[in-house]
């Protein structure tokens, strides 16, 4: 009888055991559920009319003035100043002390400055400049004590040079002034520095110029739809957005901010404020947002423009520029994409697609 109740007893032990484990695993699949179900709440997603990916001609229904996109005339040639700019952003690099005066301003050198004037110790509005490109001696600048002003100063160090102005100077709230200018020169570029940034490939200013013009006109015309767009989306104007869009918008530059706000170590606040951002600014950037999808989308409906997934796909990662380690698959890259930049992943890869379309069909022009 013993045996028979200690059997029952290990039968009942046994039972219970395995109840309770039915139980915690239905606990744990619930929970499970629970965590992927919260999961795929935790990724944003677009509300309000406008779709993502949905073509929408938005002029046809009058919230939209398009402007001209296709055949608009697009000069490629950058100008003179745009090269030595470009220039002297690469001296900038250069080992200065393997350069004879490679730290000091000589008359002819090409230099870029920042300067800012002062009258009675007040600064002027209409003296004051960053990235100023000059040629030295060349008396382009206000005039020849200016000029002989910079000779002789070293490279990134704050000076001040004082200017007295004739009364028949052109500006009139400048003219027969004394000025203190506070000055900077950033970079030079002469013959020398033309040696080392070519390796000793091109000799003098005139050659490295050339070489550098054409190389920019060359990327200019890689680029061309990216020119287009910008004066575009100038000539555009949205009537009234999509129901909800704006607030979206707003909502997915706030978060893409926070994101990077996080990776720096900083506050969203602390962030935005050191881009000189307040949160009107953040909505300024939604509506550009919106403005931007809604050309698109109009452009893409009336040319009959559809973005296959290999095409999406080489947008994103083209944008994302995923590490080697990161998963590069469409799917990884858009539910990236959705948390750190915005809910229209394929909106704004179109607007891409368009760029090269209206790109392709510019006139392009060329000056000498």
């Amino acid at each position: 009888m013993q045996k028979v109740q200690k059997k029952w007893i290990l039968v009942a032990a046994v039972a219970v055991v395995c109840v309770a484990l039915v139980v915690l695993l239905f606990i744990w699949d619930s929970r499970k559920k629970e965590n992927t179900e919260k999961k795929t709440e935790e990724l944003p997603t677009a509300s309000g009319d406008m779709k993502d990916g949905e073509l929408v001609d938005y002029e046809a229904n009058g919230m939209l003035t398009l402007g001209k996109y296709l055949e608009r005339s697009v000069t490629v040639t950058p100008t003179d100043t745009d090269v030595y700019q470009s220039i002297l952003l690469e001296s900038e690099d250069i080992d200065k002390d393997k350069i004879e005066n490679g730290d000091r301003v000589l008359k002819g050198d090409w230099i870029s400055l920042d300067y800012e004037g002062y009258i009675d110790d007040q600064p002027s509005d209409d003296l004051n400049e960053t990235g100023a490109v000059i040629r030295v001696g060349d008396g382009n600048l206000f005039n020849a004590a200016f000029e002989r002003g910079l000779m002789g100063l070293k490279l990134g160090e704050t000076y001040t040079i004082d200017v007295s102005f004739p009364e028949s100077f052109d500006d009139p709230d400048v003219a027969g002034q004394d000025v203190t200018f506070s000055v900077v020169v950033n970079a030079k570029f002469n013959d020398a520095y033309a040696k080392v940034l070519s390796k000793n490939k091109y000799e003098t200013v005139k050659d490295y110029f050339d070489y550098a013009k054409a190389k920019e006109e060359e990327e200019n015309l890689a680029c061309i739809g990216d020119t287009v767009w910008e004066k575009l989306v100038k000539d555009c104007e949205v009537k009234s957005y999509p129901e909800g869009s704006r607030e979206q918008a707003y909502k997915d530059q706030k978060r893409s901010y926070q994101v990077f706000a996080k990776a720096s170590g900083q506050t969203y606040q602390e962030f935005i404020g050191a881009l000189g951002y307040g949160d009107s600014d953040i909505h300024s950037l939604g509506d550009e947002c919106v403005r931007d999808r809604m050309i698109a989308k109009t452009i893409a409906k009336k040319a009959g423009l559809e973005m296959s997934d290999t095409e999406y796909e080489k947008y994103l990662l083209a944008f994302l520029e995923p590490e080697e380690e990161e998963d590069k698959t469409l799917k990884a890259m858009e539910k990236r994409y959705i948390e750190e930049q915005s809910c229209y992943p394929r909106d704004d890869m179109l607007i891409e697609l368009v760029k090269e379309y209206i790109g392709e069909h510019a006139k392009v022009k060329k000056t000498s």
